[in-house]
């Protein structure tokens, strides 16, 4: 059934129902964009992977000088019938003889209506054939005749064809794509804007594939090829180079996609190499550093043609092993130091790295965020991306020799110190002076600077006494890392005296890219703020439910409130994240009217810290599994809402503060709505409740809501403060041989904030 035919189906069916809430559709998600990115100035046709694609209302891009316009939609595509194998290929080889200037073959003879099956037109593919070449001709008589070698994947089976105009002018760099549909806004892809000739793989490209069919002209330097590796495949494109050119190959595999739950290692993970025309394999790489994504360095040896030849490390491959190919001279900073400077303070960085001709830059950093990102610019060239550090204490630098040997270097705390592992086996040893029960915090920033410096840290007393180490700290902010390698320390400090940090390469590693940061001082409480997921759909007047995540630092424990910032017309609800936890669920509420395009909103985050009131802009996130098991919250860009459309009123509990839970056992709540319809087959869910805590009953009614909420197991902590959000379900009646009717998930009303009372009375009441 198509989702026109059960709207129109519920209408006549539920209309009390549908004056409450609209059905919700499967949630539409995207998986990957090939090509992921295009050059200014260029229009660029995308296929877009993923599922509930139907409909495509709007193509949003962030960042200025980029549009979107949806082209046509293809349907999943599985196995096809005898009659359709005939049909295409018989257009296939029609296509060929007029190619070849052979006698075109005879159309297989009609089917009959009612076993006709017509092919999927809008498919680019099978639209192709009439203007496809011998080549093209290959590539669709294999993807549509070996279907059996890929593995269905329904959250990639459906394409949206999309159209991107990019301006001449458009900012370089990465933007995020998202899709917004009748079953709602998509989670966003990164596609990336580039200076530089772009190039889709001309297929067959195998090694020795297609050697009867014409070649491919080699792409001149500098360009962007784009592909995508399928089931065994290797792909190889020819270029000329000449002698003496310093080529940067930058292959963008897994930071277009960073995970994939259903794939280990969790990405696509890329191997990159150089041939000569004799089939010789000049350079090679499968990672750059502690980074998936290889990089090389190519100092072409003679005036010719070359292929670079990119596949997966164990011949995997499905439509969302998408890459793109950076080759040029571009200058690629691969170390720089000091790692960061002091926020008003103007810092020259030494940088190290390839087709650099300037060794130097200047920063002067204001207030901000604690990591930044900037490039070096050339010219009208860009280098590659360099993430540095920003503090607000005087900053250091290490002077050698300062290990155990020569004397360690005398330091005064706070402040922090810019250092480097110069050598394998190298060690940093750093003194200050202390009183007992001062409590010291020392952090190290390497490895989240881009350093593959692997930290270890340990402070001890000046006979060498351990007072506390630590090798790796998680830093849940840190979400595309996946090895946590910067340690951090707190310790309270036993006696008046000196103390010592040393700092080294857990694996005895080193070299002048070994940077890193160190953090020393007493503790500074501090908090950022990640919202998810970073693309919310919400029903005109109707909420839904978003997490804040408090990230902690220095073991600020007090509560945050959260407002919204550029957002006319929005509510948020349960806006406060309860002191000592690290997340809470609100929920967003949309206007009367919804939005015709997806709009960009920021939520902010405000707390006492001592006397001074601090403000953090939430970071928009993604939760993101890899490889079957692990989580991870994954930086977004924007966080962008779409609207749907909705009708009825929304239902917004009346409280007069927190509701008031027992620690233990049965609390019942009597809640006013207002006076509003609510039809009789709606059931109420509670959603990400507090462990222990279940819904018993819900009684819905007009003008009031009657809940029995249920503390087992292990009594709630008293004091333990958050939301409730409840998420509304219409329930149809049984159907033969059915015990329970069909549930369809509707909006959830607005957040409930709740608090355990430091009683265990079995009763509680909320007007």
């Amino acid at each position: 059934m198509n989702a026109l035919r059960a709207i129109l189906l519920f209408l006549c069916l539920a209309c009390a129902a549908d004056a409450w809430a609209q059905a919700a559709p499967r949630l539409a998600s995207i998986g990957y964009a090939y090509p992921a990115g295009g050059r200014q100035g260029t229009r660029v046709r995308l296929e877009i992977g993923g599922q509930s694609l139907r409909n495509v209302q709007a193509v949003h891009v962030t960042g200025e000088g980029v549009t979107g316009k949806f082209i046509n939609y293809v349907p999943a595509i599985r196995r096809l019938d005898g009659h359709q194998r005939r049909e295409l290929q018989w257009r296939i080889n029609d296509r060929r003889a007029v190619l070849t200037g052979r006698e075109r073959p005879k159309r297989p003879a009609p089917v009959p209506e009612a076993e006709f099956k017509p092919l999927a037109e809008t498919h680019p593919l099978i639209a192709l054939i009439p203007k496809a070449n011998l080549r093209q001709l290959e590539v669709i008589q294999d993807r549509f005749f070996n279907l059996t070698r890929e593995q269905p994947n329904t959250q990639l089976a459906e394409l949206a064809l999309v159209e991107l105009t990019i301006a001449p002018d458009a900012a370089l760099g990465d933007r995020e794509l998202r899709l917004m549909t009748p079953a709602g806004l998509t989670n966003p892809l990164i596609i990336q804007i580039s200076e530089w000739a772009e190039r889709n793989e001309q297929e067959p490209n195998d090694p020795g594939a297609g050697e009867d069919l014409d070649p491919v002209p080699a792409l001149a330097v500098p360009f962007v090829i784009n592909g995508q590796v399928l089931p065994g495949d290797v792909d190889r494109t020819a270029f000329k180079a000449r002698k003496g050119q310093k080529l940067v190959l930058d292959v963008q595999a897994r930071r277009l996609i960073p995970y994939l739950a259903d794939a280990v290692p969790g990405w696509f993970q890329a191997t990159l190499a150089i041939y000569d025309k004799s089939g010789r394999e000049l350079a090679f790489a499968d990672n750059f550093r502690f980074h998936s994504d290889p990089v090389l360095l190519f100092e072409v040896p003679a005036d010719g043609e070359y292929q670079l030849e990119i596949r997966d490390a164990i011949y995997r491959g499905r439509t969302d092993f998408v890459y793109r190919v950076l080759v040029g001279e571009r200058p690629y900073v691969t170390h720089f130091y000091p790692l960061g400077a002091q926020v008003g303070v103007e810092t020259v960085l030494t940088l190290g790295g390839w087709n650099l001709i300037e060794r130097h830059a200047k920063l002067k950093p204001n207030p901000g965020s604690p990591i930044r990102q900037t490039m070096l610019r050339q010219g009208s060239t860009r280098s590659n991306p360099i993430l540095y550090g920003v503090g607000a204490w005087f900053e250091t630098m290490e002077k050698e020799p300062n290990d155990l040997m020569a004397g360690p270097q005398r330091i005064t705390a706070p402040r922090f110190i810019n250092g480097r592992i110069d050598a394998p086996g190298d060690q940093d040893v750093f003194e200050f002076e202390a009183r007992a029960g001062d409590e010291v915090v020392a952090e190290i920033i390497a490895r989240r600077l881009g350093s593959p410096l692997d930290a270890i840290l340990r402070l001890t007393g000046r006979d060498g006494a351990v007072i506390a180490w630590s090798d790796d700290q998680e830093d849940p902010g840190s979400g595309l890392h996946t090895h946590h390698a910067d340690p951090y320390l707190r310790a309270s400090l036993p006696v008046d005296g000196i103390y010592r940090l040393h700092v080294a390469d857990v694996q005895g590693q080193g070299g002048e890219d070994h940077g890193y940061r160190l953090r020393v001082g007493p503790p500074v409480p501090d908090f950022e703020l990640r919202v998810e997921p970073s693309s919310v759909t919400v029903p005109a007047g109707r909420s839904t439910p978003l997490t804040v995540h408090a990230l902690r630092r220095d073991g600020f424990a007090g509560p945050i409130e959260l407002t919204l910032l550029d957002a006319p017309g929005f509510r948020l609800d349960g806006g406060v994240v309860p002191a000592g936890a690290d997340h809470v669920l609100v929920t967003l509420t949309g206007p009367a009217r919804p939005a015709r395009q997806p709009l960009e909103v920021r939520l902010v985050g405000r707390a006492m810290i001592g006397k001074h009131s601090i403000s953090r802009q939430a970071v928009p996130a993604d939760e993101r599994m890899q490889a079957f098991f692990y989580e991870h919250l994954v930086p977004a860009r924007r966080l962008v809402v779409g609207m749907t459309n909705a009708r009825g009123p929304v239902l917004t509990p009346a409280l007069d503060g927190p509701l008031q839970l027992a620690a233990s056992g049965a609390t019942s709540v009597d809640i006013k709505l207002g006076d509003q319809p609510v039809p009789d087959n709606i059931a109420l869910e509670l959603v990400e409740p507090p462990a222990g805590l279940t819904l018993e009953r819900a009684q819905l009614k007009r003008g009031e809501l009657s809940l029995v909420l249920r503390a087992e197991g292990e009594p709630l902590a008293p004091g333990l403060a958050g939301n409730l959000v409840l998420q509304a379900f219409t329930v149809s009646a049984p159907t033969a041989g059915q015990t329970t009717g069909r549930r369809q998930p509707q909006a959830c009303l607005p957040a409930i904030p709740f608090q355990v009372a430091p009683s265990t009375n079995s009763k509680g009441s909320a007007e």
